[in-house]
């Protein structure tokens, strides 16, 4: 069973991708509704314009899906003590891109 917090988080990352998805579905119906959009070079722009965006954003949607991963298997919770190589410190913060840890 889900403890309240994974509930809030679960909340939030399932919101934000349907605005996502409601945002980008409006940008597409718009688009066709511009007077060049039929145009060769429009769309041979649009497609290096989204081949730009899929393979520039790789390395941030691995970075997502694995901090997602480690909010959701929980490994360690905040305020525990890791040891990362010769490294030891606190888990402060733990969100989707980013796992604070104040080195000492």
């Amino acid at each position: 069973m889900f403890c309240l917090k994974m509930k809030l988080n679960t909340y939030k990352i399932l919101h934000f991708s349907h605005l996502t998805g409601v945002f980008l579905q409006e940008i597409v119906k718009h688009i066709q509704l511009l007077p060049w959009s039929k145009s060769p070079v429009f769309q041979g722009v649009s497609v290096f314009i989204g081949l730009l965006i899929s393979f520039g954003s790789t390395g941030v949607i691995s970075n997502l899906v694995s901090g997602l991963v480690i909010i959701y298997m929980r490994p360690f919770i905040q305020d525990d003590r890791i040891r990362i190589g010769d490294t030891y410190g606190d888990v402060v913060e733990k969100t989707p891109f980013v796992i604070r840890n104040p080195i000492k």
